[in-house]
């Protein structure tokens, strides 16, 4: 839920940032594509390779206070095949 990144542009500048929640999920998903990591891959079991019985984490913070949610994941949780099962329309 929570990460530290660090890297350097183009002109070879260092920044650093810390992200929670969502853009933490998402800032470690694109560094594992870098690194040659799918998803699939993280799984212990890929018989639970799914889609979600439940709403998880995202879902659930876009649901209670999208405030403070990044609009692409917003939009992301809006489109999910199971939104409607778990929130109704």
């Amino acid at each position: 839920m929570q990460i530290s990144i660090r890297y350097q542009d183009l002109e070879g500048r260092t920044h650093e940032h810390d992200a929670h929640s969502s853009w933490a999920a998402l800032l470690q998903h694109e560094c594992d594509h870098l690194d040659g990591i799918l998803y699939p891959t993280r799984m212990t079991d890929l018989s639970l390779l799914a889609y979600n019985d439940e709403p998880g984490p995202l879902a659930r913070e876009v649901a209670s206070n999208p405030a403070g949610v990044d609009p692409l994941f917003i939009d992301l949780v809006e489109r999910w095949p199971e939104r409607e099962r778990w929130f109704g329309k």
